[in-house]
């Protein structure tokens, strides 16, 4: 079972959208039991499959090359069939990948979009009566030295 009868939804990961199906190791691990070296790919792959969305591409395969290699213990014409269907499982999983289409996911970016106008709108960025720190600098500077401008020209008259 590759997953590609599962629902794909779209996950947030620290502010980046996957889109990706939500499945647990242990039923990735009941998904393919017959085989040991998947077994060990999916434990290894596991965490960093699901915080970069990539869950779909681990049950599907796609970290399992080296266990794909069943062709190379076949003869003749059944290795050159092994290879064949080996390319068309590939073949079929971009082809599902690429089905998934992208417009699942504009609204959710049209949203984070707002959110984002939303709150510079909120601040006070548009407000022009307020100095910045370099003028707030600037303008103490000029009043402290003509303050001891007039101490010195005090301390000179009297």
């Amino acid at each position: 079972d590759d997953c590609s009868d599962m629902e794909i939804d779209i996950r947030d990961i620290d502010g980046r959208y996957y889109k990706d199906i939500d499945i647990t190791l242990d039923e990735l691990i009941e998904k393919i039991a017959d085989y040991p070296c998947m077994i060990e790919t999916r434990k290894k792959f596991y965490n960093w499959a699901k915080k970069t969305g990539t869950l779909l591409g681990l049950c599907s395969g796609e970290y399992d090359n080296f266990c794909d290699d069943t062709f190379e213990s076949e003869k003749g014409e059944d290795k050159c069939l092994a290879r064949k269907e080996s390319k068309k499982r590939r073949e079929e999983r971009e082809k599902s990948k690429r089905s998934i289409s992208n417009a699942n996911i504009a609204p959710i970016i049209n949203d984070r979009k707002q959110k984002v106008n939303d709150d510079i709108n909120d601040n006070d960025f548009k407000d022009n009566n307020k100095f910045t720190d370099l003028e707030y600098i600037l303008l103490n500077g000029l009043i402290n030295g003509f303050i001891i401008a007039v101490v010195i020209w005090l301390c000179a008259c009297c």
